[in-house]
C-alpha cells in the first residue's frame, strides 16, 4: 500500500473589497488576514473590479515582501501563494463571458503548486473564482466550465483545492451543486466557499 503524505495548510477566501471600498479598507483587510491567518494560501476575489483603489498594488505591496507570489495576476481573481509552497506553473482559462450590466468576464485562475519543504510531495492544484450575482445564464455557464475544468485535472491523479465565491443562496437554489463526485465540501456560507477534491 503506498505511503501517505500529509501537509498542514491555510486556505483562505477573501473577498478583501467591493467597488466603493478605500484603500485603508483594503489594506486592513490585507491586515487582518496576515495576522489571523499568516502563511496562508489566500484566493482573492473582485480583485480591481470596479474599484478605483489599486487593490492588486496594495495587496501586491503588503504579500509580496513577505515572499508571497502570485497566480493570476492582472485578473479578478489572483491566488496568493506563501513562500511555504512553490508555483511550478498556473494558467487562466474562461469560465463564462461578461454580460454588460451585468457581470465582467469570470475566468478560472489555476495553480499547481508544491511544498517547498517537501520536493518530493505530489502537486496540489488550487483552483479559484468568481460567479456572477443575479445572472442566471451565465452562472450556469461558470458551473459548467468549473465542472469540465476539475474533472479534466482530476482525471490526472491530483489533488484540487477550490476557493470560490459562488454567489450562491441555498435558500432560493437549494443545496450547492457539486463540481465533481468526489468533492469534499469544507466550508461554504452561500457565498463564499471552498472544496477539495483528493
Amino acid at each position: 500500500m503506498p505511503e501517505t503524505k500529509t501537509v498542514k495548510l491555510t486556505v483562505v477566501t477573501a473577498n478583501i473589497g467591493r467597488k466603493h471600498a478605500s484603500a485603508a479598507n483594503v489594506k486592513e483587510n490585507i491586515h487582518k488576514i496576515r495576522t489571523s491567518c499568516p502563511d496562508a494560501l489566500i484566493g482573492f476575489q473582485e480583485i480591481d473590479e470596479f474599484d478605483v483603489s489599486q487593490e492588486f498594488k496594495i495587496v501586491g505591496a503588503r504579500l509580496g515582501p513577505e515572499g508571497y507570489a502570485f497566480a493570476g495576476p492582472g485578473q479578478l481573481c489572483p491566488i496568493a501563494v506563501p513562500p511555504t509552497w512553490k508555483i511550478k506553473a498556473h494558467s487562466i482559462s474562461e469560465a463564462c463571458k461578461g454580460k454588460a450590466g451585468h457581470t465582467p468576464r469570470r475566468v478560472i485562475v489555476t495553480a499547481r503548486c508544491r511544498p517547498v519543504n517537501s520536493p518530493d510531495f505530489p502537486p496540489v492544484i488550487f483552483m479559484n473564482g468568481h460567479f456572477p450575482f443575479h445572472t442566471p445564464d451565465r452562472w450556469a455557464d461558470c458551473q459548467r466550465n468549473w465542472r469540465r475544468h476539475v474533472k479534466k485535472v482530476h482525471n490526472k491523479g491530483v489533488t484540487i483545492i477550490t476557493t470560490r465565491d459562488v454567489n450562491f443562496h441555498e435558500e432560493d437554489l437549494g443545496p450547492l451543486p457539486k463540481l465533481h463526485d468526489d468533492e469534499r465540501q469544507v466550508f461554504d456560507d452561500g457565498t463564499e466557499e471552498w472544496v477539495a477534491c483528493p
